[in-house]
């Protein structure tokens, strides 16, 4: 049940919704929130999204700089809108990497066990969310029709599988390359 100023944005999996609270824009805060039912029972929150941008932000710098600098040196710059989408795919696992690790200690074991077999469909959902909700998000139109066609997703998220808040360049770069080159396959048809 939510409350007066509380409005639901998102649906994540069955139970982990964004809800918007705040009465109006400068006050407005998006939280991830456990919801056993929707009829009756009042939002535990799990995680601000504030917090979760961010660490997302940081961690993303963080790996990125070296990134680019070896992108720099071997001139591998050469499809900018490639780049722009991968960043945002990286971007995303970063968000569910964060999401697994801070959110589910304050979830019920199974609902935490679920959501963990569920990553994919929780990426898809980070995805969407960040689409309409990050106003400085610029994907090109073209990539924007392959990212967000739930199929195709899948199959470019899951090239990000190795890429963690740790990862170091040649990890990031190898995912890159794999991303780069299923895309144009993709492009070319």
């Amino acid at each position: 049940m939510l409350y007066m100023g509380e409005a639901l944005i998102g649906k994540l999996t069955d139970n982990l919704y964004i809800i918007r609270e705040g009465r109006n824009s400068l006050e407005t805060k998006d939280y991830i929130v456990y919801i056993t039912s929707l009829d009756n029972s009042k939002p535990i929150k799990v995680l601000s999204i504030r917090e979760l941008k961010t660490n997302i932000k940081r961690g993303l710098d963080k790996i990125l700089e070296p990134f680019l600098e070896e992108l720099k040196k071997e001139d591998l710059y050469s499809n900018f809108n490639t780049l722009i989408a991968f960043i945002f795919l990286l971007k995303v696992k970063l968000y569910v990497d964060y999401i697994l690790k801070k959110s589910l200690e304050n979830l019920p074991l199974m609902e935490a066990i679920s959501i963990r077999d569920k990553v994919i469909s929780l990426a898809y959902q980070i995805a969407l969310y960040l689409k309409d909700n990050e106003s400085d998000l610029v994907i090109p139109e073209a990539y924007q029709k392959v990212l967000f066609d739930q199929e195709l997703f899948e199959k470019f998220f899951k090239i990000m599988e190795d890429v963690t808040f740790r990862s170091n360049q040649y990890i990031v770069k190898r995912a890159f390359v794999n991303f780069s080159t299923e895309i144009n396959k993709f492009f070319q048809n």
